[in-house]
């Protein structure tokens, strides 16, 4: 049963005598990928009360990360609708993505950012702020 980090030793059907060594991680007996986790998340700012990335599909190299607060769109004393969480910078570590794009309607309480084109594997800071 295929888990965990593990090597897969398979014959190369396009050369003769040849094989492919593949080491990384599988789950439940699927290949996974390079990292036992697809993200981690290190810090989350206040009052966002939800942070959901992931890999919109294996044919596209697009990423989308959802950010949703608990006050966002809400109204207090003196402010009419309190701010949505923003994306405000960026630090690539390693890979790159060709474009941004960034939903300020997605909800009432949160946006939405898709990275089109990323070169994977990706790392990298965002930094929110409300």
């Amino acid at each position: 049963m295929f888990e965990g980090k593990g090597t897969l030793c398979k014959a190369d059907e396009s050369k003769a005598d040849s094989i492919i060594q593949i080491t990384d991680f599988w789950k439940k007996e699927k290949y996974i990928g390079l990292y036992e986790k697809s993200y981690t998340l290190t810090a989350i700012p206040n009052n966002v009360n939800d942070l959901n990335t992931r890999k919109l599909s294996n044919t596209k190299p697009d990423i989308t990360i959802i950010v949703n607060s608990i006050i966002a769109g809400g109204t207090s004393l003196g402010t009419p609708v309190l701010p949505k969480p923003k994306l405000t910078a960026i630090q690539d570590i390693h890979g790159r993505f060709n474009q941004q794009v960034a939903d300020e309607n997605y909800s009432a309480t949160g946006k939405k950012y898709t990275f089109r084109g990323v070169k994977f594997p990706y790392h990298a800071i965002f930094l929110l702020k409300l």
